[in-house]
């Protein structure tokens, strides 16, 4: 993963990271939020995940649903908004890409 870590620099108190590809940074942003992942399973006993609609995160959750050493029992995932007025049988619901991305892997 860090070959693809093209440059790193701080703005104040913020680390940034720069990635060749947004699948280096997906991977990558999946890895750190496993980390606290596994934290809040430690300390909660459970972690709570929210996603929102956008396709700029689809890396990252499909690359986050793909570790497999996540207690994935321990975690609940929501969506925090959808299509206004979209059926709820159309496949373009987020609702539905988190279920086929995410749950149907477990």
């Amino acid at each position: 993963m860090m070959e693809e870590l093209n440059r790193q620099f701080q703005v104040q108190a913020l680390n940034v990271n720069v990635y060749e590809t947004k699948e280096a940074l997906g991977q990558q942003a999946a890895l750190d939020a496993a980390a606290f992942i596994r934290e809040a399973i430690k300390k909660c006993g459970t972690a709570r995940l929210l996603f929102s609609a956008a396709n700029s995160q689809l890396d990252m959750v499909s690359s986050l649903a793909a570790i497999s050493d996540l207690d994935w029992n321990c975690v609940e995932v929501f969506h925090v908004d959808e299509y206004v007025r979209l059926p709820t049988s159309h496949s373009a619901r987020f609702g539905d890409l988190l279920k086929r991305i995410v749950v149907d892997r477990m």
